[in-house]
């Protein structure tokens, strides 16, 4: 690994990434689970920003979910946005900590209230479990948005890699069950295809017996046993299109530039 061209600061890293890390049981995983929480060390909490662990009702005959509540300490003279940000970690990993310092700077940052969601993961909750505590979360927040001083009129939902792929299923959720508005969605390196077939990602990947073997350009090599079942829901991908997608795919304006940024939750949902 020492021929490429590393950063300085990431260098003293290298030796303790697993060049192969077996995740084919779920002792392994939960093994797995214990190294990546003792990692890194969280950096000190902000002063500008305050924060509440709550408990929130989940989906009929599914237990509580598990929230963090970030709002700014500076009071407001309005209402503030919302986001409902989800964790990452492949379906299997993650936590409420481990996005505990980016949720503090973005609602310090953006003066905005945000809730961090620490759904179920899998193997041992398998679909949709994650997926329903991030609704559940959604309508939380959503039911709840006057008593948290947000406007019920900017949530928005986000999330990186797996967080960012259950951040678009929990839009699509919202859509086909005619729930909460969604004002934007913030998908950091999403997680929304399973089959792995898109010409960026085709040099990088193999498939074999059901294992997904990732190789970055570090040289580290990571095999996953996929443990969710193939859906719209858990691959936002192979979601079914709204009547706007099919109205834009077969009109002359779908040719020209679109906006990203989409106003509601029919419009946002582009899967």
């Amino acid at each position: 690994m020492t021929e490429r061209a590393y950063d300085e600061d990431l260098r003293a890293l290298l030796p303790l990434l697993p060049t192969v890390q077996d995740l084919g049981s779920l002792e392994a995983i939960v093994a797995a689970r214990s190294e990546r929480a003792s990692f890194v060390d969280p950096p000190p909490d902000r002063d500008d920003v305050l924060k509440e662990d709550r408990n929130v009702p989940g989906a009929a005959g599914d237990p509580e979910v598990p929230i963090r509540i970030y709002r700014p300490r500076q009071p407001s003279d309005g209402l503030r946005p919302a986001l409902l940000e989800i964790h990452g970690g492949g379906f299997l990993f993650g936590d409420i900590e481990m996005m505990d310092p980016w949720c503090q700077q973005v609602s310090a940052e953006v003066d905005a209230v945000v809730v961090s969601v620490g759904y179920r993961l899998a193997p041992e909750h398998p679909f949709p479990a994650g997926l329903e505590d991030c609704y559940a979360a959604l309508c939380w927040l959503s039911s709840h948005a006057e008593d948290l001083g947000v406007d019920a009129a900017r949530i928005a939902v986000g999330g990186q890699s797996a967080g960012g792929g259950l951040a678009a299923a929990t839009a699509l959720l919202a859509r086909d069950r005619s729930g909460p508005s969604i004002c934007f969605q913030l998908l950091e390196i999403p997680e929304l295809d399973d089959r792995l077939d898109t010409p960026s990602i085709r040099p990088s990947t193999t498939r074999r017996s059901g294992i997904v073997r990732m190789r970055s350009g570090a040289g580290v090599t990571i095999s996953v046993r996929t443990s969710v079942r193939t859906s719209g829901r858990t691959h936002p991908a192979r979601s079914r299109p709204t009547r706007l997608q099919l109205a834009r795919a077969t009109s002359p304006a779908s040719r020209r530039p679109t906006s990203p940024r989409w106003s509601s939750t029919r419009c946002a949902t582009r899967a």
